[in-house]
């Protein structure tokens, strides 16, 4: 920690000393330096699936007994956060190959992993070009299944995960111009902080391991809001990746078996300057590296391959989520709604019953016994000068199972009468201040 303490001083130092040694022709280039300072309460009426002890909030946990047939994960909790504080630097410079220069370099103390809660991590870190009609981003941002253009505007941090994509990974990015307020985007994509996972746990080397990048393609139209027309936008964006789970198999032989997945998001949004309304869906296989349910599996086989190579199926899930908000000058009043579902697998999966197993789990998947999460949760926020406090209700309800069927989705009642669906809600109460600058 002192490490990076230090580190920054001089970074901050050294970028402070050559602004000031600018030249008057030069007076305009440099670093602008903003962020903000935030601190966050919870409450919380049960346990639940989260990030950085229970900040970034996924669902509820399913019912625990314990050995008297009481509910260990219907205990409520309550914490304090000021690890949402963020820096960043806008950087501007010369011209370069024709084409305007920019670059952003921000960082807050959320931390990498729940072992480092309380250090910076790097969020966004890139350089832009651009040409009169021609965007090229080298660098970290968000991946283009969270459609920046179309967000959600929830207070709490996980903004609308996991029925919104989530996600920033290092890319390199093209968006064209097409005239008519269209444009194209592709991006190759790699993956950091926000990995797959497989046989190792999560981590970046499946999807470097397949010698591959993630492709994505998208097309949107945004029309800005004026004073006397709203801002209109809509889009989709498909994404394709390849994964390679193993390179080497329980006997010792060189494993060539890979998974390819596909996954797309599309929206729409309307804002006046009195309120707005946000639309978006998403389907997918594997979108775990999203904050989502889902991931893939062992594909079942009628023979057990010799060599021990397994094959393997994506599990899929689908998401909608709607976010309304209205302005009344410095108060704003909003309401997010969404859910998510599990589809299973294309294939049948292999020892698909062992998913509560942690040995013979065939699964490399989030949320494999949730059939479906709903949310429904309203806010208000109201902002003088630099300054944002806000107030928000959030319930989130998660159906489990206790069986899965051969594609891994979960088994109902009315096809099997010892299949049980088990609905847990959590209620989160999070109030917020922020301080702009």
């Amino acid at each position: 920690m002192k490490k990076i303490a230090f580190t920054l001083v001089i970074l901050i130092s050294s970028i402070t000393l050559f602004s000031q040694t600018n030249t008057p022709e030069t007076s305009s280039f440099g670093i602008k330096f903003g962020g903000f300072v935030r601190e966050d309460a919870i409450f919380d009426t049960r346990q639940v699936e989260q990030l950085r002890e229970g900040m970034f909030l996924f669902y509820p946990l399913n019912t625990r007994l314990d050995k008297a047939g009481d509910d260990i994960n219907a205990r409520s909790s309550f914490n304090l956060f000021a690890i949402g504080a963020r820096l960043s630097g806008a950087i501007t410079g010369p011209d370069a190959f024709g084409a305007k220069t920019s670059g952003l370099l921000e960082g807050e103390f959320f931390g990498a992993t729940n072992a480092n809660i309380n250090t910076l991590r790097l969020r966004h870190a890139f350089v832009k070009l651009n040409w009169s009609k021609t965007e090229l981003l080298v660098g970290q941002t968000w991946h283009a299944l969270f459609t920046e253009e179309c967000v959600p505007n929830t207070l709490n941090f996980n903004t609308g995960s996991p029925f919104q994509p989530f996600n920033r990974s290092p890319q390199v990015r093209i968006k064209q111009s097409l005239g008519n307020h269209f444009k194209l985007t592709f991006s190759t994509v790699t993956q950091r902080d926000f990995t797959s996972t497989g046989p190792a746990g999560a981590g970046y080397q499946y999807l470097a391991n397949a010698a591959t990048p993630e492709f994505t393609l998208g097309i949107s139209y945004t029309k800005p809001k004026t004073d006397s027309s709203a801002l209109i936008g809509f889009g989709l964006v498909g994404e394709y990746k390849v994964l390679q789970p193993r390179l080497v198999t329980d006997s010792n032989v060189c494993s060539t078996q890979k998974i390819e997945t596909f996954g797309a998001s599309a929206y729409f949004q309307i804002e006046t300057k009195r309120m707005g309304l946000k639309v978006k869906a998403t389907y997918g296989e594997n979108l775990y590296d999203q904050l989502m349910l889902g991931g893939y599996a062992i594909r079942n086989y009628e023979i057990k391959p010799a060599d021990g190579d397994w094959q393997y199926t994506s599990i899929a899930c689908g998401a909608i989520w709607g976010d309304l908000f209205v302005n009344f000058g410095k108060a704003n009043l909003g309401f997010f709604g969404g859910y998510t579902q599990n589809f299973g697998a294309n294939n049948n999966i292999y020892s698909w019953t062992s998913f509560s197993s942690t040995t013979d789990n065939p699964f490399y998947s989030r949320g494999v016994n949730i059939a479906y999460v709903c949310r429904m949760s309203p806010r208000i926020s109201y902002t003088i000068g630099k300054v944002k406090i806000g107030l928000e209700y959030d319930y989130t309800l998660a159906a489990y199972g206790n069986k899965l069927n051969s594609l891994g989705v979960i088994v109902k009642t009315a096809d099997d009468p010892t299949a049980k669906i088990t609905q847990v809600a959590n209620s989160r109460i999070l109030g917020m201040i922020q301080y702009n600058f």
